[in-house]
């Protein structure tokens, strides 16, 4: 693990991208003489906080106010041409990270929740204007920031099925040797269907990454999390469903071949310290789970596949 601080120039100026590189390896793999099979970027919690001039004014409103919250919250500052440094709301922090994607070239991006704020067409239609900039194919989910609600217009429907591509909660992408699967976990909880699916799918026995929003319950992300926002942040924490807790225990028992859970929600960088399953301080009973800092605060990580 590496994590790095590069400068990008971007059209809201010139900010500092937090890189963070990992590497998987497929299993089976040779103890020597691997090959570099792919990279995937990572990223979440975009937060977009947008309106079109066409939008009703309560709209306007609340996207004006929750741009603000997440401005002084990310504090993401950026220098202007003329020298200036000026901080940046979520929209304009994104373009810097998005110049750092394009300049990666990944084969795929991974995007693991709260792409908006608040969902309104507009958030959604400036997010997929930026992530077809990105030069790659992408799979995402949605985060509780997402949810659309019951009283969801047709206008924010289109928008949002253009984003995220399907509705359903539980989907497989196959990407060369690997199977994505993607999960909406809505407000931190799982179905028993989708726990039924989960099952399913992980005993075919292929290589494996999991993408949802809420993290697992699991050692690496416990005490940072806990300490940060107490309880009910991670799936399968022992108050939570017995669906929560039946998901987090059927993605260890396969621990063999999910090569890592990918995750947002918490704000917070975990995961990337553990270099191995039986590195030190981490359980050998768990799957390798990485949790991802907002990409409005100018975070994503580079995921390096060998095998």
């Amino acid at each position: 693990m590496a994590v790095f601080k590069l400068s990008c120039d971007s059209p809201a100026g010139c900010g500092t991208v937090t890189e963070s590189r990992i590497s998987l390896t497929m299993p089976g793999a040779p103890a020597e003489g691997k090959k570099h099979l792919y990279r995937f970027v990572h990223i979440s919690d975009q937060h977009f906080s947008c309106f079109s001039p066409d939008d009703p004014e309560d709209v306007k409103e609340l996207a004006q106010s929750r741009a603000g919250f997440w401005k002084i919250q990310a504090g993401y500052m950026a220098r202007q041409t003329d020298g200036s440094e000026k901080k940046l709301v979520a929209a304009e922090a994104l373009e810097v990270v998005g110049a750092r994607i394009r300049e990666l070239a990944p084969d795929l991006i991974l995007s693991t929740g709260d792409t908006a704020d608040f969902a309104s067409a507009e958030n959604y239609k400036r997010a997929k204007e930026l992530f077809d900039t990105f030069g790659a194919p992408y799979i995402a989910v949605p985060g509780n920031h997402d949810n659309m609600g019951e009283d969801g217009d047709s206008a924010l429907a289109d928008a949002y099925m253009s984003f995220f591509k399907t509705a359903e909660d539980f989907t497989v992408h196959t990407f060369g040797e690997i199977d994505i699967i993607a999960v909406n976990d809505g407000f931190v909880s799982v179905t028993k269907e989708q726990v039924r699916k989960l099952a399913g799918q992980l005993d075919k026995g292929r290589p494996t990454v999991i993408i949802l929003h809420a993290p697992l319950l699991c050692e690496s992300a416990k005490l940072p999390v806990l300490n940060f926002w107490n309880k009910g942040w991670m799936l399968g924490e022992e108050e939570q469903s017995e669906e929560n807790r039946e998901f987090r225990r059927i993605v260890n028992e396969h621990r063999d071949t999910v090569l890592a859970v990918l995750a947002g929600h918490v704000h917070l960088t975990t995961g990337d310290g553990e270099a191995a399953k039986s590195g030190e301080g981490f359980s050998s009973e768990e799957v390798l789970q990485y949790t991802a800092a907002p990409a409005m605060c100018g975070f994503l990580r580079v995921i390096d596949i060998f095998g």
